[in-house]
């Protein structure tokens, strides 16, 4: 990972701003010139921004999410940046703590994904290809009987490509019904998880619940 501490100089200047406006702030005390991508550019392509004119993405998250199945419109997704016509090429991603936002890493995506996530490029590519073949599919077209049997079917096919540090998290239905609208939207996300992050996410769940 791409140690970025070196030039994170806005956590003390700025506290309390976190997001996209962060790194608009960041990448400006950094001589980075930054321009915010359009609405279009975010929904179709996976752009938050332009950092020094290259496309990036903004995450702050300690999963990889790489799919949603929505349950009322009973079809699954792919998510940015795994959709075949996504265009952002460098990940910005943020870290909060209790002193604040920080960019803990600002780099090429796919350098980022197989460093921590996939065997290699093939297999990261791979990973990709067979996703967006069921982007906007529903468990019914491939004759199953539920949206978990998708789930579980799909995962289990795609876990060849993830290292062995890696695993698959998806919210069941039932768990998410037991969560309420109030936490999260009426949709299954596929994430990308490591095994060491994993236990923490579960305890979680389980004081919601």
């Amino acid at each position: 990972m791409k140690d970025t501490n070196s030039k994170n100089k806005v956590t003390e200047n700025f506290p309390g701003i976190k997001g996209e406006a962060y790194v608009e702030l960041w990448a400006k005390s950094n001589d980075f010139s930054y321009h915010k991508g359009s609405i279009d550019e975010n929904y179709k392509h996976g752009i938050d921004c332009f950092i020094n004119k290259i496309p990036c993405d903004v995450k702050n998250t300690k999963y990889v999410f790489f799919g949603k199945y929505d349950l009322d419109r009973d079809s699954f997704s792919v998510r940015h940046p795994f959709r075949d016509w996504t265009e952002a090429e460098n990940y910005v991603l943020l870290e909060d703590d209790l002193n604040g936002t920080k960019v803990i890493y600002f780099g090429s995506i796919n350098g980022y994904l197989i460093e921590n996530y996939f065997i290699d490029l093939h297999s990261l590519e791979e990973f990709k290809r067979v996703i967006n073949h069921y982007d906007f599919s529903s468990f019914k077209d491939y004759n199953l009987n539920e949206v978990d049997e998708f789930s579980n079917k799909l995962c289990n096919f795609l876990s060849k490509y993830i290292k062995d540090s890696v695993t698959f998290d998806v919210l069941k239905e039932r768990e998410l019904q037991r969560l309420g609208t109030k936490h999260d939207k009426h949709e299954l996300c596929f994430k990308l998880v490591k095994k060491e992050v994993l236990d923490s996410l579960m305890k979680q769940r389980r004081k919601i619940n």
